[in-house]
């Protein structure tokens, strides 16, 4: 069965497909997110959500955690029982796979005052390697003045990139095989953030033509 996220069913190219173009192109195994299915492929993992389901996994001794969504308050349950496993395990190095932080629905403010303990356990440890991916949920990371950014910078041994390479494995979101989420929709996102209308707006309207966002 091809796997499809909500934007690229009907006559637009598979998610499969992009995502195989791309693996053959660049010649990489790839971990990636996104598509909030836990999934293991040949040349693939694809992490299913940590917020919307709990899920997280470990791929060469690393905790890799995709789609936290950290902000909605709907997926604070399975946020919590994700920063207690951050809190009671020792880990060397840690990736969250993208979409950490949902700025697409939720303002900055908002975020750095969860109640999950994230912020808590984040400034806490002080040994783990930790690299954000950044994914189309919090595209901002991508600006060097936006606040969670700067604040998340201010931890030693903490990396913000779009592609996180060890040896022939690829981390990286997975957005970017999504029709809906490059290329002027991702460009789209980023304008209506720096205007300040909220995505709940977008979400709105693309209900009303039948589509939907990861």
């Amino acid at each position: 069965m091809v796997l499809k996220t909500v934007r690229t069913e009907g006559s637009y190219d598979s998610y499969d497909s992009r995502r195989a173009s791309y693996i053959k192109k660049e010649t990489v195994f790839l971990v990636h997110g996104h598509t909030h299915k836990d999934t293991i492929g040949n040349n693939f993992i694809s992490i299913g959500s940590a917020g919307y389901d709990g899920l997280f996994s470990e791929v060469h001794g690393i905790l890799v955690i995709a789609d936290l969504h950290l902000g909605i308050p709907d997926l604070v349950v399975n946020q919590k029982k994700v920063v207690k496993t951050l809190k009671d395990g020792i880990w060397k190095e840690i990736i969250f796979l993208g979409d950490t932080f949902d700025m697409c629905l939720m303002k900055d403010q908002e975020i750095l005052t969860d109640t999950t303990g994230f912020w808590e356990w984040y400034f806490g440890n002080k040994t783990s390697k930790i690299t954000f991916i950044i994914g189309n949920h919090d595209i901002n990371l991508e600006d060097k003045n936006n606040e969670i950014r700067k604040i998340l910078l201010e931890r030693k041994n903490t990396y913000i990139t779009d592609i996180y390479d060890i040896c022939k494995t690829r981390f990286m979101h997975g957005h970017q095989f999504d029709k809906y989420c490059s290329g002027f929709y991702l460009f789209l996102f980023k304008i209506l953030d720096y205007i300040n209308i909220p995505m709940k707006v977008v979400d709105w309207f693309l209900k009303k033509i039948g589509r939907g966002r990861n």
